[in-house]
């Protein structure tokens, strides 16, 4: 705030005149910046309920395909429950319009056990037939069993959360290799995830794979 020196001959000016605002007090004339209008919402805070929003309508996409109870065991004795730890692992996934900006930062499941080493796709023999092999020595699933699952799902694009299993013929880590099959009706959901379940309920994390069809 800024006075202006005084001059008796001088007139009382008083409003605001662009930026600046003029007003008498006590007989003296002062002047300041106007102060500029406060969003209530601004464009940062709209993009970070997008991101939010966009986290809650995937978790509950997992929830759709049973993957919420590996978060909630894994969640035992945290302070987080399931729910809270799955979102705060796949927030950073999502841009400020709610599309997923990285389908490799996606966590369908929160890796209490190790993946094994060397997993590898490439191409089957028949339309929408991927062969999926991986390192079965001991080293490799530290942490898991060689009659652990394996588990295939399948999703669509950046705007779509939806997750979809697919037949993987009933794999088990200890088989080395199994025949991922995408039916016909999901042959445009290019972004695989594979991941291995224990008995207990523990599960590895995912590993992604882009399919080019």
């Amino acid at each position: 705030m800024a006075r202006i020196k005084k001059n008796p001959v001088a007139h009382i000016i008083s409003g605001k005149l662009g930026d600046v605002v003029y007003y008498n007090y006590r007989g003296q004339q002062y002047v300041r910046k106007s102060p500029r209008r406060v969003e209530t919402a601004s464009a940062l805070q709209a993009g970070q309920r997008m991101r939010f929003g966009a986290a809650i309508g995937f978790y509950r996409e997992l929830k759709r395909a049973g993957f919420d109870a590996f978060w909630q065991r894994a969640a035992k004795g945290l302070v987080l429950s399931g729910y809270n730890l799955a979102m705060a692992h796949n927030i950073g996934a999502f841009d400020e319009t709610g599309k997923i900006t990285d389908f490799r930062q996606l966590c369908l499941t929160p890796g209490s056990l190790s993946l094994p080493w060397q997993m590898e796709l490439q191409a089957g023999s028949a339309g929408g037939e991927w062969l999926l092999t991986w390192d079965t020595l001991q080293r490799a699933y530290k942490g898991g069993d060689l009659g652990d699952l394996l588990h295939a799902v399948v999703m669509r694009d950046e705007e779509s959360y939806a997750v979809k299993t697919v037949d993987c013929g009933g794999a088990c880590r200890g088989d080395g290799r199994a025949v991922v099959r995408i039916p016909e009706e999901l042959s445009g959901y290019k972004h695989l995830f594979c991941f291995f379940s224990s008995q207990a309920g523990d599960a590895t994390a995912c590993e992604y794979f882009c399919l080019t069809f």
